[in-house]
């Protein structure tokens, strides 16, 4: 079991809502409540009357953006890192995905109108782009500024806005005959472009300017959106349709899989996250959080505590007595688990969403 450092309870905790402060602080949220959490569980502040099943992203300059749903629509919210607020604007958001920001500044964000808006960080919009179609995911930002996104390039391809809200063309001279789904996409360090997708068993390398790479048949559907780590591997999650557990594995940066393990659960699909030691976090649907070394083995198993609803027995009552049974046996299925969230200081903040969610950090994982 690994220590833990404290647990904080957070009634209606969402589990899309979540970043961590270069500080190590967590911003999380209940309802429609904001909450700033310091890494010793302390509550820095609450902000009321915030977005509601929203996603947040943290700026250089330490100012909060978050997306989500705010007196009846979406909004784009942004507040200091006091908790403070500073202004919002009316923008289509995707669901439980935070904006994107540029090198710059620059607040993107998209969703089903076809179009990719960008905000500078005092909340004016600056450009609109027609997309053409609708987005699939998230804009994602290269070095330079330029945004990748999903356009109406013949054969489904990915296009390219500049930081100044013009066409710089397609990303690559590859086109898909399936759309591409950017919410399960991601870009290595040097601007290659990992794809993956629902219903999709492979994990195409894209090349900018250029073909792909090369491409990993996996037998598997991803599930996951795919990170690297510091050596240029790739590791993501995916369920096996014939034992319907997900599995995750690592592929080289030569297209080549290094390794894969069978989680032996049913519910896997949260993005891992890297310690700052290489070790290798996710969640599972028991719930519970793992800690795997680089090489795919397990360093620990840590089975999440399942909050029971209590329930006052009234003598007699079978409907109460079927209420505590339920509440005492219930899947876990039903209990959302929050993605793991790794500290500078290599701990780690996971929880489980719902009326009795909570928040646990743990210590930073012994070698």
């Amino acid at each position: 079991m690994p220590p833990i450092r404290w647990r904080l309870n957070l009634a209606n905790l969402q589990p899309n809502l979540g970043a961590l402060t270069r500080d190590g602080t967590l911003i999380t949220g209940s309802g429609d409540v904001v909450t700033a959490i310091d890494r010793d569980g302390k509550i820095l502040w609450n902000f009321t009357n915030g977005p509601s099943l929203g996603s947040v992203a943290v700026g250089s300059n330490t100012d909060l953006y978050f997306a989500g749903y705010r007196q009846g629509t979406r909004r784009l919210v942004c507040l200091d890192s006091s908790g403070r607020f500073r202004w919002d604007q009316r923008a289509v958001v995707i669901d439980g995905y935070p904006p994107v920001l540029a090198p710059d500044g620059t607040v993107l964000t998209s969703g089903t109108d076809r179009e990719l808006h960008a905000f500078s960080p005092d909340g004016k919009p600056v450009w609109t782009f027609d997309i053409g179609s609708a987005t699939y995911g998230p804009p994602l930002i290269r070095p330079d500024g330029t945004s990748i996104v999903l356009g109406p390039i013949p054969g489904a391809g990915l296009r390219l806005i500049g930081p100044d809200g013009k066409s710089r063309g397609a990303f690559s001279t590859h086109r898909f005959t399936n759309e591409p789904n950017l919410r399960q996409a991601t870009l290595g360090p040097d601007g290659t472009l990992y794809l993956a997708g629902s219903g999709a068993e492979f994990l195409r390398a894209v090349t900018p300017g250029g073909p792909v790479r090369w491409t990993v048949e996996l037998d598997l559907d991803a599930a996951s959106r795919p990170i690297v780590d510091s050596t240029g591997r790739i590791i993501l999650t995916a369920k096996n349709s014939r034992t319907e557990h997900f599995e995750i594995l690592a592929i080289s940066p030569k297209g080549s899989v290094e390794w894969r393990r069978d989680l032996g659960v049913s519910y896997a699909d949260s993005s891992p996250a890297l310690g700052t030691d290489g070790s290798i976090f996710l969640t599972s649907g028991e719930p519970a959080l793992w800690c795997l070394k680089p090489d795919g083995t397990v360093r620990w198993k840590y089975r999440l505590p399942r909050p029971i609803q209590w329930v006052k027995l009234q003598r007699n009552s079978l409907a109460s007595w079927s209420l505590f049974v339920r509440e005492l046996f219930r899947t876990p299925r039903a209990i959302a688990h929050t993605p793991p969230w790794v500290a500078p200081d290599g701990s780690v903040r996971v929880g489980l969403a719902g009326a009795q969610g909570y928040l646990l950090s743990i210590e930073r994982p012994l070698p």
